[in-house]
């Protein structure tokens, strides 16, 4: 088998895949990034049980692929690239091959079925869409001193308040505005 895509997008992908893959050794394949084709598309899934990242990247070359194949990898760092196109490749030796700049950079497939991703809801038009800058976000959450926070939504016009979860010597609480989507 034999993918091409851009480069930059399939970094980019496995980098914020890895943060979501499980840290614990209990489930093995929760460890893993999943890659799936389907038609044109390069689908890349991780999970940990609490959340799930999902990424497209439009295939630019395949050869010897058919809908539905399916790898779970260990998770790779790649570098920056500098060509536009990356090739992947696997063989019959377990490993799955990226070509960055005509440099083999190799990981293991690890074998088994991965989760039904498909069947976790991923957006509905019943779910409150809701646009906020990432920065503003980001910055709000930082200044929690609690790992778990409480995030109150209203409409979509409405501030979000996020407020942690530390009851014993202070109450944060910190709101920030919605953009238009």
């Amino acid at each position: 088998m034999k993918l091409s895509v851009n480069a930059d997008a399939l970094r980019n992908a496995l980098t914020s895949a890895a943060l979501s893959v499980a840290k614990d050794d209990t489930r093995a394949l929760l460890e893993t990034i999943h890659l799936e084709v389907e038609g044109d598309i390069l689908h890349i899934i991780s999970l940990d049980g609490y959340r799930l990242y999902h990424a497209e990247i439009r295939i630019i070359n395949a050869e010897g692929c058919e809908d539905g194949c399916g790898w779970n990898i260990a998770p790779v760092k790649l570098p920056r690239p500098k060509w536009v196109n990356m090739e992947i490749t696997t063989d019959i030796s377990g490993f799955m091959t990226f070509v960055v700049d005509g440099t083999p950079i190799m990981t293991r497939i690890v074998p088994g079925e991965y989760i039904q991703w498909r069947k976790i809801p991923t957006h509905s038009e019943e779910i409150l869409r809701i646009g906020f800058d990432r920065k503003y976000l980001i910055d709000a959450l930082k200044q929690m001193d609690d790992e778990r926070v409480i995030l109150a939504f209203g409409k979509s016009i409405e501030p979000v308040f996020i407020t942690d979860m530390h009851e014993q010597t202070i109450r944060e609480t910190a709101m920030v505005l919605p953009v238009r989507l």
